[in-house]
């Protein structure tokens, strides 16, 4: 087995798959309501169990998560409901569910062992209030990303729903409201985050049916209609855990002057695609997409930033791929300088994809280049797009937000959400002293990027923004590192130092 094989089998090992008894078709909107038992999927359940202990749940059984740990974890196990909508207008997801008492550290806790994640995949809209504040609807970029949903009560089923989507901390909840298209498909995907969380039923109810009515636990389970199959084998068209996914890759960085930390992330993130033997699937790359200077920017000295942090960018990029090789066949470019190059480039590349050879998009930087391509794109090519983030920060651009570019086309794009990777990937220098030391120059190289980031960024004095306090943050990389171990089908979403170690090096176990 090739030495890169050997490390991301032993990285991912595959998880033990337990297959359901049924396969499932698409459950079919009736009277304003989508009624479907969460036992009742075709997917594997793999840490999903079925159980009958917990009293009050409909259908021949409930799952029980027992995977992650109570208080949390990444998405895992994903199950699938397939269903299609008659009646247009915006419907309200509803979970009929079940947590425990868990005890950690002497404490009884109530607050855990109640979630999972949701998203649901198609062509709809956000409901009619959508934001970032409490209380308000969910955005559409919640609403397709792996998102936290919770309820229940303990050892008791109990329906959730309204504002029960988290995307973290405890005044920070949103609704979790759909605006569906009649004849529509969608397929809602649940993934186990908490040990323990009980999951029974799942309703999507229209605003018009009251929830009395939609909960009433003798309302049958909603009728399907067979598979498609020509869908089934779309889905199908995946990798092996641990692998990189089918398709190509384009990344997009912005790299400002606020937070110069693309400058280290860049040439780890090209140093890895090109150790994997994967240069050839990158057919885009830009940086300094934030096509407006921030505030600050436009104080004295502004100027003299905004040029300086475009040159270390570049300078990131043509460092590392000629000191790597491999990246021959691409142009890396400069957004404020090349935007209209940047964009027809982009779009060549959204125009190529395909079912069978996607493309995936890592935001590494405000969406304006991307939604300026995918806006040109030919019709019916967004929906084999799929774009990686991992910051909310990155998703808001100077013109146009992410929510705008996964609302072009029907249907439009898929998003996948990721936790902040500034978290295990923005360290000390003293984690990468490993590539300072290693006699291979152009490991070292990646050393010197991060530490001019971290030390040396915007010396003068008469900048206002400084280097990154001495860290060693290559954050924006941790999407690759995802993409690159097998992105939704097993990629690493916490990766470390290590990890990105073992890639570059050729490390075998």
């Amino acid at each position: 087995m090739p030495t890169t094989a050997r490390f991301l089998a032993w990285i991912l090992a595959a998880t033990t798959t337990t297959a359901s008894a049924r396969d499932d078709g698409t459950y079919i909107e009736k009277d304003g309501v989508v009624a479907m038992e969460a036992e009742n999927t075709s997917s594997p359940l793999n840490l999903w169990k079925r159980e009958t202990t917990v009293p009050g749940h409909t259908g021949a059984a409930y799952l029980d998560f027992t995977g992650n740990d109570p208080e949390n974890g990444l998405a895992s196990s994903a199950l699938e409901y397939s269903f299609r909508i008659t009646t247009g207008g915006l419907y309200f997801l509803h979970l009929h569910c079940s947590r425990e008492t868990v005890t950690i550290d002497g404490k009884d806790r109530n607050d855990v062992a109640n979630d999972c994640y949701v998203r649901v995949e198609g062509d709809y809209g956000a409901g009619p209030k959508p934001g970032n504040r409490h209380g308000m609807d969910a955005p559409l970029s919640l609403l397709k990303s792996d998102v936290k949903f919770y309820g229940g009560d303990a050892m008791k089923f109990a329906w959730a729903s309204g504002g029960r989507i988290d995307p973290g901390g405890k005044t920070n909840k949103r609704v979790a409201i759909y605006n569906f298209k009649a004849g529509e498909r969608y397929k809602l995907v649940v993934s186990g985050r908490s040990k323990l969380f009980k999951l029974d039923r799942i309703l999507f109810r229209h605003e018009k049916v009251d929830s009395q009515t939609a909960e009433a636990l003798d309302l049958p389970e909603s009728d399907q209609e067979p598979p498609d199959k020509s869908t089934a084998a779309e889905a199908d068209n995946r990798s092996t855990p641990g692998v990189a996914p089918a398709g190509r890759l384009a990344i997009v960085t912005d790299g400002n002057a606020l937070d110069p930390d693309d400058v280290c992330a860049t040439p780890v993130s090209l140093a890895m695609i090109r150790a994997m033997g994967l240069e050839k699937s990158l057919v885009h790359f830009n940086h300094s997409c934030e096509l407006v200077n921030k505030a600050d920017y436009n104080k004295p000295n502004g100027t003299a930033e905004e040029i300086a942090r475009r040159r270390m960018n570049q300078e990131s990029c043509d460092g590392t791929a000629s000191r790597w090789g491999g990246f021959e066949h691409l142009t890396f470019w400069n957004c404020r300088t090349q935007k209209d190059e940047a964009v027809a480039d982009l779009m060549a590349a959204i125009n190529a994809s395909t079912a069978a050879d996607p493309l995936w998009i890592i935001e590494a930087g405000e969406p304006d280049v991307i939604y300026e391509a995918a806006s040109k794109a030919n019709p019916g090519t967004m929906r084999h797009v799929r774009i990686i983030t991992h910051h909310p920060n990155n998703d808001r651009g100077s013109f146009h937000h992410l929510d705008d570019v996964l609302a072009l086309q029907s249907p439009g794009a898929g998003v996948i959400r990721i936790g902040d990777q500034n978290k295990n990937l923005k360290t000390p220098l003293a984690a990468w002293e490993w590539a300072r030391n290693h006699p291979d120059s152009k490991i070292q190289w990646l050393w010197e990027r991060g530490e001019f980031a971290a030390n040396k960024a915007f010396v003068d004095p008469n900048f206002k923004f400084r280097a990154i306090a001495g860290k060693f943050d290559c954050s924006d990389a941790g999407m690759t590192l995802f993409w690159l171990t097998g992105a939704q089908n097993g990629g690493l979403q916490t990766g470390s130092p290590e990890d990105i170690r073992k890639i570059l090096t050729r490390e075998s176990h």
